[in-house]
């Protein structure tokens, strides 16, 4: 799953996320764009201050 990068950029600079921030700088603004990154793509509803709900949607085959 994958999220929005202006979502990433809000939350994980609140307390705790420290280390994923630091990843978040060296992904870099190209996270999230390679292959298939468009069926990974998660759709956030919320904000940083009270949460983000994520929707996906999958298929399943069989």
């Amino acid at each position: 799953m994958t999220f929005p990068m202006a979502a990433a950029r809000k939350a994980y600079p609140a307390s705790g996320y420290e280390t994923s921030l630091a990843n978040l700088a060296q992904t870099g603004a190209s996270a999230g764009t390679g292959q298939g990154s468009s069926l990974q793509m998660a759709s956030l509803t919320g904000n940083a201050i009270d949460g983000y709900v994520a929707t996906l949607r999958i298929a399943i085959n069989g």
